[in-house]
């Protein structure tokens, strides 16, 4: 279980952010991902703000979800790729390292974005690696059905946004590292764990049976296949 207000916290004068594991100027030895889940982390970036446009990746799938705002994907794999409110970023970094940073483009809107670090070591062997945009907004509202966002061979990603009182269950037989992020409202995991905004769950089990109690929810289901 990762706790929202147990996430490590950080603030500059260019944005500030929540790690739950892991990550940069964080190190714990206790937090060190799910698997090969290895990095979540919250921003919120200012205004024309960029950060992270000169550290070099290899091997990971890099999601990024943009939550609010309208920002811009700049990598040495192609430079300037927008992002909206509602849409979400894929880069996919082979053995081969590669600049990845993200800028805010609106004047007067703070950017809110998650970003997913999966390590694909092994998986992807493309060496100038590669990008994708998808849409997740769209999905986000059929109501009460798990949607898949992302599928690839190492990762996949849906959402679910639940009406009050209503139930789904999402399987996991082979066992798969799992992150399953409540966005908003008040959830239960397994009749037994109580999720609130942000709080994450990350027990390995054969299967989730998650519900809504006092109003709408919205979870976010991230597996390392």
């Amino acid at each position: 279980m990762e706790r929202a207000d147990r996430r490590y916290k950080f603030e500059h004068n260019w944005a500030k952010g929540f790690c739950y594991f892991t990550f940069g100027e964080y190190y714990n030895p206790r937090k060190m991902g799910v698997g090969r889940i290895k990095a979540v982390n919250e921003y919120q970036l200012n205004p024309q703000e960029e950060f992270g446009k000169n550290i070099l990746h290899k091997n990971f799938d890099i999601v990024t979800l943009v939550m609010n705002g309208s920002l811009r994907h700049n990598s040495s794999v192609k430079e300037r790729v927008p992002i909206e409110r509602g849409q979400c970023h894929l880069l996919r970094t082979g053995p081969n390292e590669i600049k990845h940073g993200i800028q805010n483009v609106d004047q007067n809107i703070q950017g809110e974005i998650f970003e997913f670090w999966i390590q694909n070591d092994q998986v992807f062997q493309k060496e100038e690696g590669e990008q994708a945009t998808y849409q997740f907004d769209v999905v986000r509202k059929q109501l009460n059905t798990l949607q898949t966002v992302i599928q690839n061979d190492n990762i996949e990603l849906s959402i679910c946004h639940l009406d009050k009182n209503n139930t789904i269950t999402i399987q996991n037989e082979s066992l798969k590292n799992i992150f399953i992020l409540n966005l908003n409202g008040p959830a239960i995991i397994n009749e037994t764990v109580k999720l609130n905004d942000r709080d994450a769950f990350t027990e390995v089990c054969a299967s989730y049976n998650l519900k809504s109690t006092e109003s709408c929810i919205t979870l976010l289901i991230l597996k390392a296949i």
